[in-house]
């Protein structure tokens, strides 16, 4: 049998599982093949606990080979050196030093596990770093509590945020560059009890690339939306819960009827992507840009299409109502469940009779409504 310290790991494996990774859950990647992912581990009762965690992490199956304690350790240092200092203090979880390369670092962890959000919480006596992946909220590391300031101060700095502002909340938005692609990212803070709590949302600009082919409509779904974004005026609500994908189903739609020949006019709050073509206003509620206002204004930019990220308030609803009277096709977003809670939602901004003539449908966790409504 081959020594197990002469053996050979692939850098596409080390690429894939990080020091962190690697020295927490005690495993050092071997292969990977259409079975799944196969590791060397030094204890099987430790094998046993971590499986279900990684097989969750690189959403593939998991396999172990028990090896020595002092080979596993040797392989270990040898490809993970970075990983080698850090301490288990806990016996679950490491702790990593906040340093320059930290905050790239969990960013570039975070987009290869597909997470949607990072969230980065101060608490009486420690400091987390949590992943959303799959609408789950994993917990990827704790932080000393001293090292939390500087963390956060980078973060503010790189989001052109107020440093010395700790008692309100602040947003502000990351170009995050790699060779591979650029995006960017929403940084919003809000202060609590241990200090501030930072929340980056990841937007990549893939996700904008998207068509509405790829979202998941069945045959009959599929149709039904195309006939329903065709229409030259009327109301189509996107609803669903945080992360359903409504802000991927508007963008794709709009990449759809982006033409020469076409006027769109967006106002969302933030502005999540970017489409050459397509006029797209930020809210900000600061000096009374609000979606009503904004929205009052667009039906004096002769709009053929209106898109409001989202409809909050009574006001907002009926300007939304009005815009589609008077010959536009408007989209938004209603956080609801369902898409017949659409109408349910819609019915309290004042516009009962909305839901009289509504249709309903819904793909995946994504839920849709559509208005036909005769324009005056």
């Amino acid at each position: 049998m081959q020594n197990i310290r002469e053996h050979t790991i692939d850098s596409s494996l080390l690429s894939k599982v990080t020091a962190l990774q690697a020295w927490r859950y005690r495993v050092m990647p071997i292969k990977q093949d259409n079975d799944g992912l196969y590791f060397f581990c030094d204890d099987e009762s430790t094998a046993k606990s971590s499986q279900a965690q990684l097989e969750f992490l690189f959403g593939v199956s998991v396999h172990f080979t028990i090896v020595d304690a002092a080979d596993l350790h040797f392989l270990l240092t040898k490809y993970y050196p970075q990983g080698a200092n850090v301490s288990d203090k806990d016996g679950k979880l490491l702790r990593e030093i906040a340093n320059e390369d930290f905050l790239p670092k969990i960013i570039k962890e975070a987009q290869h596990l597909r997470s949607s959000d990072i969230h980065i919480e101060a608490y009486e006596h420690s400091c987390r770093v949590r992943f959303r992946i799959d609408g789950k909220l994993v917990e990827r590391y704790q932080l000393e509590r001293k090292e939390y300031p500087a963390l956060i101060n980078k973060i503010k700095i790189k989001a052109n945020l107020d440093i010395a502002e700790k008692r309100l909340p602040q947003d502000g938005r990351i170009l995050f560059k790699t060779p591979e692609e650029e995006f960017d990212i929403r940084v919003s803070t809000v202060p609590v009890m241990g200090g501030e709590k930072v929340v980056l949302r990841l937007l990549s600009k893939n996700v904008a690339d998207i068509g509405i082919e790829q979202l998941g409509f069945d045959g009959n779904q599929f149709k039904y939306f195309k006939e329903a974004i065709s229409a030259t005026h009327g109301i189509v609500l996107i609803s669903g819960p945080t992360g359903s994908g409504k802000t991927t189903t508007l963008y794709a739609t709009l990449r759809l009827l982006n033409k020469e020949t076409v006027n769109i006019l967006t106002i969302e709050d933030p502005i999540e992507y970017t489409i050459d073509g397509i006029n797209q206003v930020q809210v900000k509620d600061g000096i009374d840009l609000t979606y009503a206002r904004a929205l009052r204004s667009f039906l004096r930019q002769d709009p053929d299409i209106i898109m409001l990220g989202e409809i909050r308030d009574t006001e907002t609803a009926q300007m939304a109502v009005r815009a589609a009277l008077t010959g536009h096709l408007v989209f938004s977003t209603i956080h609801t469940n369902s898409a017949p809670g659409n109408n349910l939602t819609f019915s309290r901004y004042g516009n009962t009779s909305v839901s009289d003539f509504g249709n309903t449908s819904a793909v995946g966790g994504t839920a849709f409504s559509t208005y036909s409504l005769p324009p005056l």
